[in-house]
């Protein structure tokens, strides 16, 4: 895995506290969907209509971790890191008001990380950006050059959106 330039990614990178629209293309596929339901809070149709897609935004956050530059003794390498990232560390995020999905990634060899996340509408994803959660990766203390993309999602995206199911899940909600 290697880093992306920010042509790659189809915008602009933003640092914390001016994030603009941009565009992300998408390409075409189809399959067809039944309806499932994930979690007790979370129902939803497998694929998404035109309609979901033109209405839904996305962010894209990708942060520097120092694991050198804090005294978080639980948090010092990769392997604690994972480690706490599975004990539920992102549990806080289950909640959020209009969130489709969110998903953390991490980058090894580029000392990065950061997450994707899908908002049903821009409303929910602007609302999000204003609360504590969303400012809170600024107090991480091994989290360093914060920076975040906000893009609307295309129409005929829907095409190849949530094209089937996890393969541990098998559709039936989350996997612990």
């Amino acid at each position: 895995m290697g880093s992306c330039s920010d042509k790659d990614r189809g915008g602009d990178s933003h640092h914390a506290g001016s994030a603009a629209p941009k565009t992300i293309s998408s390409s075409t596929s189809s399959h067809k969907t039944e309806s499932h339901t994930y979690s007790e809070n979370h129902s939803f149709n497998v694929r998404p209509t035109q309609n979901d897609i033109k209405n839904s935004a996305c962010l894209f956050v990708s942060t520097d971790i120092d694991f050198h530059s804090h005294d978080m003794p639980h948090i010092k390498d990769w392997e604690s890191f994972i480690t706490h990232t599975k004990s539920g560390a992102f549990e806080m995020w289950k909640d959020i008001p209009g969130l489709r999905n969110k998903v953390f990634w991490l980058d090894r060899e580029e000392k990065t990380t950061g997450g994707f996340y899908t908002f049903f509408t821009r409303r929910h994803l602007d609302e999000y950006m204003k609360t504590d959660l969303f400012a809170s990766m600024h107090k991480v203390p091994f989290l360093k050059n914060v920076h975040y993309e906000v893009h609307e999602n295309l129409a005929g995206g829907e095409l190849c959106a949530d094209l089937g199911h996890w393969n541990h899940s098998l559709g039936k909600g989350a996997v612990v």
